[in-house]
């Protein structure tokens, strides 16, 4: 794409200003992804995409091309419904985060939007890469989109889980440092998938691990002290999980 607009400025220097030369090879490079995208082999897709995302990393830089505009494009040329639905492809979804990122920066990603990523999450042959996906995209604590997904998650069935969905939820500690009701909240979904029996032992270690992880990061006062209280409780009344949660908690519970 990067030989392709060169060549072409070079051949337009000599007909056309400086300006009118950069609007008609912005504008070709719109078709030529969007052409390569809607394309029936792979590598074109993929292609295609390379070349959206190279243009969101250049757009604060484009002679003429605003985001304004761009944003008008891909939705007219339903470019998210293409990723997530009519091309979706592994390969594909690998190399979705920037423009999922640009999207939601530019506040795009709507419900109907959400519910197309999640169906592909009930599938098992692209589950973990849209699952790594939402995790890359980093959506801000409070979001929409986080609050939409880790929902999904909290009801997925237990046969469906899996360590990249407790991931979207883990991951999503590091912007609740000052939020602790929040952080409190997230860790309170896993902490009910690592206590339920319905999940496979994998997964209920998994779990722990991660709530271990996130209540770290909560003040003694008041979360960690009454978590502290709840499995000491929990462990002289000898309730399932009790004494192995009390073990793999105590360190991250004692650091105040």
């Amino acid at each position: 794409m990067d030989k392709l607009h060169v060549h072409l400025s070079n051949l337009l220097r000599r007909v056309y200003t400086v300006l009118e030369r950069q609007k008609i090879t912005e504008q070709l490079e719109l078709l030529l992804c969007t052409a390569m995208l809607q394309s029936n082999y792979l590598q074109r897709q993929i292609d295609g995409l390379k070349g959206f995302n190279e243009i969101i990393r250049r757009l604060g830089r484009m002679a003429v091309m605003s985001p304004e505009y761009f944003v008008h494009w891909i939705q007219e040329h339903k470019v998210i419904e293409e990723l997530f639905g009519t091309r979706k492809h592994q390969q594909i979804l690998q190399r979705s985060v920037p423009i999922v990122i640009f999207m939601h920066e530019q506040g795009l990603i709507t419900e109907a939007i959400m519910e197309k990523m999640w169906e592909n999450v009930q599938d098992d042959q692209f589950k973990e890469d849209i699952l790594k996906v939402i995790k890359e995209a980093a959506f801000p604590v409070g979001s929409k989109e986080l609050e939409f997904f880790i929902g999904k998650i909290a009801e997925l069935n237990p046969s469906m889980m899996s360590e990249e969905a407790l991931d979207v939820i883990y991951e999503a500690r590091k912007g609740s440092e000052n939020d602790p009701e929040k952080l409190l909240q997230y860790a309170g979904i896993i902490e009910k998938i690592m206590l339920d029996n319905s999940y496979s032992l994998s997964i209920s270690e998994k779990a722990l691990e991660k709530y271990a992880g996130m209540i770290v990061d909560l003040p003694f006062e008041p979360y960690k002290k009454s978590i502290l209280a709840k499995y000491i409780h929990q462990m002289l009344e000898k309730v399932d999980y009790g004494v192995s949660v009390e073990c793999e908690l105590c360190d991250g519970l004692e650091a105040h």
